[in-house]
C-alpha cells in the first residue's frame, strides 16, 4: 500500500506537507488532531475524509496478512 501524503499548508503552499500533531489524542478521542505547519506555525482543522483516512487508513483496508516483525520475540 503506498504511503498517504498529508496536504500542504493553505497559508503557504509552497511548504512541505503538513505534520500530524497527535498532542491532543486520548484513548476516548482517537481523531482529536490537527494539521502542523512547520513554516508558518499554524494548525489546522482535518476535514472528515483526512479524519477517516489519516486515523484509521484509507478504506479496504490491508489486502494481504497483517506480519509480525521477526525481531521481536514471541510472547
Amino acid at each position: 500500500m503506498p504511503m498517504l501524503t498529508p496536504p500542504s499548508c493553505p497559508a503557504c503552499p509552497d511548504s512541505r506537507p503538513l505534520w500530524k500533531d497527535v498532542t491532543q489524542i486520548t484513548e476516548r478521542m482517537p481523531d482529536n488532531w490537527f494539521w502542523y505547519c512547520a513554516n508558518c506555525e499554524r494548525f489546522w482543522r482535518p476535514s472528515a475524509e483526512h479524519k477517516e483516512v489519516f486515523t484509521h487508513g484509507p478504506p479496504g483496508g490491508s489486502s494481504g496478512s497483517v506480519r509480525r516483525d521477526p525481531r521481536v520475540p514471541r510472547d
